[in-house]
């Protein structure tokens, strides 16, 4: 059976990444990891913020492939925060280290590219314009990102309240606004929010 090379570096990555800072992997040591040479893993991948891009990329399709079998929105929300929680700890790494800018840059992209794909298969009742709906996913590929980053353990208040993620996961989205509404104090509640808000001339909306 062929041995998906691509998959082994990106899995030893991982690896290594639980064992050391981010920051002191190399390419070296990946490759004697695995077994393999320098040229064959420069034929793979370009750098290691490529070997990055690629586990997320994967990573994400694994999960649309779970979130289109669903006709469940609140499922699928449910089952993108518990992927999200679950690599947690990695994710911290990585935006801990010196390519904080990059990572970024790699999560608004693949979640865009998410819920693009999403969109495409579920969103029948689409009648945003392509420029539009090119705003949208872009606006909320952003928000999502910035909720993680917020409260997914980067910020030094996070120890004092719950974050987004555990509010929904003890408490399941309804239709009834209530959960709108507890989003809406949650964010207004976030030290600095007001004013960036305020800054940009965006506003929370009213329930």
């Amino acid at each position: 059976m062929p041995v998906n090379v691509k998959g082994m570096i990106a899995d030893t990555f991982m690896q290594l990444s639980r064992e050391k800072n981010v920051d002191k992997i190399t390419v070296k040591d990946l490759v004697e990891r695995c077994g393999i040479s320098r040229q064959t893993f420069y034929y793979h991948f370009q750098d290691l913020l490529e070997v990055i891009e690629w586990s997320m990329q994967q990573a994400f399709q694994t999960l649309l492939t779970r979130s289109l079998s669903s006709d469940d929105p609140e499922a699928v929300l449910r089952d993108f925060i518990s992927a999200s929680a679950e690599a947690d700890v990695l994710l911290q790494k990585l935006l801990h280290s010196q390519r904080r800018e990059q990572i970024e840059g790699i999560m608004v992209r693949s979640v865009r590219t998410y819920l693009q794909e999403l969109l495409r298969s579920k969103g029948a009742r689409n009648n945003l314009s392509y420029e539009d709906t090119e705003i949208a996913l872009s606006f909320c590929a952003c928000g999502i990102v910035g909720l993680l980053l917020e409260y997914g353990g980067i910020c030094p208040w996070r120890s004092r309240r719950p974050s987004a993620i555990t509010i929904y996961q003890r408490k399941p989205l309804r239709g009834d606004g209530a959960n709108v509404s507890q989003g809406r104090d949650f964010f207004r509640q976030a030290p600095g929010a007001g004013a960036a808000a305020a800054a940009d001339g965006s506003a929370v909306p009213p329930v």
